[in-house]
């Protein structure tokens, strides 16, 4: 019995510290009621028309293309080739977006952030993919506090 209370509370901090990592998301449903989930919100739950709003769902397609050039990108000269073709357009949509990002680097860090390391994605390197993963993941923060608004 004295092993069982000297180990609780190793038991309880355990418990608590594997609970704790979970991340919860604020999303909204079909109907526009506020739910809460363990998965990222769907793209589509980021409908206002802000600028920040209409950045995030740029950067969030622009980010989906990078990676499945990426998956697409073998140890070959066709290869290579195709996907410096595939990211100049990206880095051409990224491009035009730079003033806009620019003055939201202020108000939207995330979304700054997630720009950033989209330039880094479009390397045809294997080790550019992780950029991708990155900007993926900064989107998903972002996408919490844009769906409230």
């Amino acid at each position: 019995m004295r092993i069982i209370l000297r180990l609780l509370p190793f038991i309880l901090f355990s418990a608590i510290s594997v609970h704790g990592s979970t991340d919860i998301y604020r999303c909204k449903d079909k109907q526009g009621n506020l739910v809460f989930q363990q998965k990222a919100c769907n793209d589509g739950q980021v409908t206002g028309t802000g600028s920040e709003h209409r950045a995030w769902r740029e950067l969030r397609a622009l980010t989906a293309d990078g990676i499945s050039v990426h998956k697409e990108l073998r140890a070959d000269v066709a290869s290579i080739k195709q996907c410096k073709t595939d990211m100049r357009l990206i880095n051409g949509k990224l491009d035009g977006m730079r003033q806009r990002m620019q003055r939201l680097s202020g108000s939207s860090p995330l979304l700054y952030k997630s720009y950033q390391d989209l330039y880094q994605c479009m390397h045809c390197k294997t080790s550019a993919e992780s950029f991708c993963h990155t900007s993926d993941k900064i989107l998903n923060e972002a996408m919490k506090s844009l769906i409230q608004t």
